[in-house]
Formats: C-alpha cells, structure tokens, sequence
C-alpha cells in the first residue's frame, strides 16, 4: 500500500530548484533517508509532504486522495511531523508537552484520559525521560529536548511520519537509540518514516531507500543499496569519498 504519493511534483525556493517533475512512491513499511547539502531544499521539500506548503506543480496524494484537500484534522492523524528546533512556546511540564501527541484523536474540549497518560510515561521511559515528567521543559538540554520531540511522535504514532534531522543535539549513543526506535515504532507493515539526515553512514544502515537532493532540480531515489554509490556520493556532496566495508556493510569516508 502506498501512504504517499508524488506525481510530477516542482518545488522552488525563490530562484531555486529542489525538485522538477519529481515522482515517488512511498510504501508502508518503508524507511527513507533523505540526503544533500546544507541549504539545497530538503526541509523545504519535507514541508511540502507535509501539506504544509503548496508545490509549484504536481500533486501529492495521501493514500490515494489529494493531501491539500484533506481536512487538517485527518492530516494530523495521518502524518506525523517533527522539525528543526522545535521550541514550546508556552510553559508546560515534559508530560503535558509530550501528551501534545494525542490531541488529534481527541474531541473538542475533550481531556487526555488515564490511557493516553501511561502511554505517555511508558514513551518517557523509552526514550529515557523517566523521572522528568514534571520537570519545566524550559530545563531541558538541547538533546532532552529532541528526545522529548520524539516521544511525542511516537505517542502520536502516525502512519506517515516526516522527520526533519530527528538526531540532532543528540551524542552517538542517543543518536543510535533513537534510530532504533524510530523505525522499530514507525517502520511497520502499516506504516513508513522519512527522515532528513546528515549523516550517510546512519541512512545506509537505518535506511531501505534514499533521495538524494542534488540541486538544480535534480532528485535521486531508489533503494538505498542502488542509490548511494561512491559516484552519486561524490555529486551529490562535492566532495570525494571512500568505501570501506565493516561487519557486512558499506561505510563512506571523506578522501
């Protein structure tokens, strides 16, 4: 089953080119990474999917109806998005933050119910928040803060979720960990998760597909063994790189 769907997808960026004529299916139970350099549109491209901009041309369906006219709320509950330096902007506690995940399946004026908040404290534990649910998330590290980000994906537990560098500010071990649990919790036979990374080593082995953003509307897809060559590496970065191979798998290193 396809969750999403491209079709003769243009986006721009004022005089910028992310993406021409781009068509893609993405299927449940399929992790993609998504690839480039720094300021090429892959955030942009992200929102986009994400209903949150319209593209310039092409159509993008969720599960087969046309994503910008589906009703917001559907929307939520459908797709799951988290971004960059995603800031409360209103005191609350780490628990009342990470609840921010139910509310859309819950009716208007309607309350979290005793479910949704053990849901929510087993996530915490997850991602090792426990013991900080009452703590002001004013007092949280920049890597207690991303983790809590994902909790409250994960309590949200979309079938389409769109991550926009969901490991950052986090250090190596919370880096790996993360990543298992994504794609343990959003990789499922009814469900997929796109992410935004940086680093191509953690896409090739986390991820089943790639896209490749290479400028100039120049997009590269396919399965993730296919696609990152040391050819398609080196255009996409500018920059030459090595191929190594540890425990079975690719590794690619700067010259």
């Amino acid at each position: 089953m396809n969750l999403l769907e491209l079709r003769n997808l243009s986006i721009s960026i004022g005089t910028k080119t992310v993406c021409e004529d781009l068509s893609l299916k993405i299927g449940a139970g399929q992790c993609w990474g998504i690839l480039g350099q720094n300021g090429i549109g892959k955030t942009t491209l992200l929102q986009t999917l994400a209903g949150l901009r319209p593209p310039d041309h092409g159509e993008i369906l969720l599960k087969g109806a046309p994503l910008l006219q589906l009703h917001t709320r559907m929307i939520a509950r459908e797709i799951g998005v988290l971004f960059q330096d995603n800031r409360e902007l209103f005191p609350s506690t780490v628990l009342e933050s990470a609840l921010i995940g139910r509310h859309p399946y819950l009716k208007r004026w309607q309350w979290e119910n005793q479910e949704d908040i053990d849901k929510a404290l087993r996530t915490l534990q997850t991602m090792e928040l426990d013991g900080m649910a009452h703590r002001d998330v004013s007092t949280l590290s920049g890597g207690e803060h991303q983790r809590l980000q994902i909790a409250t994906l994960l309590i949200q537990n979309p079938n389409l979720s769109l991550l926009d560098e969901p490991i950052n500010h986090l250090d190596l071990r919370h880096q790996i960990q993360a990543l298992k649990t994504l794609t343990q919790h959003l990789c499922q036979p009814d469900r997929a998760l796109v992410m935004v990374l940086h680093d191509v080593n953690l896409a090739a082995r986390f991820c089943d597909h790639v896209l490749l953003v290479c400028g100039e509307g120049i997009i590269n897809q396919g399965r993730t063994d296919e696609i990152l060559t040391l050819e398609n590496l080196d255009n996409l970065y500018g920059y030459p790189l090595r191929q190594l191979e540890t425990g079975g798998r690719a590794v690619f290193i700067p010259e």
